[in-house]
């Protein structure tokens, strides 16, 4: 892992997040030779995908803690551009050359279910991402902090979820686990007690 300044960040509590969860999308390597990774964009690839909901992670419904008096959620997106001749995607997806670059619009969603477990309160924060070709990998990070816990839901059952949308330009690879132990894309949902 490389840090860069300005970009890179660490967050760290001296108290334990009691009932906090982690996601994680799942196995994609680099040159994506199992055919394992989510893309989105044009040719072969998908308009839109639902990371952490339809890409082949396990759909996992979070519960608050009783004493929560709210929740936070935070979200990191690595996608990369699949331009001619890159190492880094399935060739069947690489349809522009080097230069074209990508535009994706994601949507991080947090969302509390009814009894019934349909959506009850969405929250969300949506952002407009331009991936360069010369970057290649890029992390996106979303962050939605001290949501109320509706008691009108009648659950304190939450959906972690992230909307990506090809806008324009090259087909982006969403990024995942790499090599069983990196961990490019994955969220955290945790309690506030106070």
């Amino acid at each position: 892992m490389t840090a860069i300044a300005g970009s890179t960040w660490l967050e760290a509590d001296e108290t334990d997040r009691t009932g906090a969860r982690w996601w994680q999308n799942p196995a994609c390597e680099s040159d994506d030779s199992a055919g394992e990774c989510t893309y989105v964009g044009g040719g072969a690839a998908r308009p839109h995908a639902w990371v952490f909901y339809d890409d082949g992670t396990p759909v996992y419904k979070w519960q608050a803690h009783p004493d929560a008096v709210s929740v936070s959620a935070q979200a990191n997106l690595e996608l990369t551009t699949c331009y001619t001749g890159t190492a880094s995607c399935a060739a069947s997806m690489e349809v522009y050359p080097r230069g074209k670059n990508a535009v994706v619009d994601t949507r991080f969603e947090f969302i509390q279910l009814d009894t019934t477990g349909h959506t009850c309160r969405t929250n969300s924060v949506t952002a407009r991402r331009t991936i360069t070709d010369d970057a290649h990998h890029a992390v996106g990070y979303s962050s939605l902090s001290d949501v109320p816990i509706d008691p009108a839901c009648g659950t304190r059952t939450f959906l972690l979820r992230i909307y990506v949308k090809h806008v324009s330009g090259q087909t982006v690879k969403i990024d995942g686990i790499q090599s069983g132990i990196t961990s490019l894309t994955n969220g955290i949902a945790f309690n506030n007690f106070n």
